[in-house]
């Protein structure tokens, strides 16, 4: 993301001391989060768990790569031509 010009930052796991992505979900810091599922929907992995957080405290989480390679071209798309409002097919970015 921060190569097409987007800030984002990586944040500690659940489990893990101090500052961590549960307490940034929690305290309204986050404005997307993208957590793709690896091994199924196992309610103790951190996967699991912070898809739930974000979607209990309103926070858009992005679970797919192909999801979210086309929100981050539609976001550079969007910067490029201010005021643009018209619908614009994913295939033709």
């Amino acid at each position: 993301m921060r190569a097409k010009g987007i800030r984002a930052e990586v944040l500690s796991k659940l489990n893990q001391p101090a500052f961590n992505i549960g307490d940034a979900i929690k305290k309204g810091m986050l404005n997307l989060i993208i957590n793709t599922p690896t091994r199924g929907r196992v309610p103790q992995r951190d996967g699991f768990r912070i898809r739930r957080m974000a979607v209990e405290n309103s926070v858009p989480c992005i679970t797919s790569l192909d999801t979210a390679w086309a929100f981050i071209n539609s976001f550079k798309l969007r910067t490029k031509q201010k005021g643009c409002t018209d619908v614009i097919c994913l295939h033709d970015i």
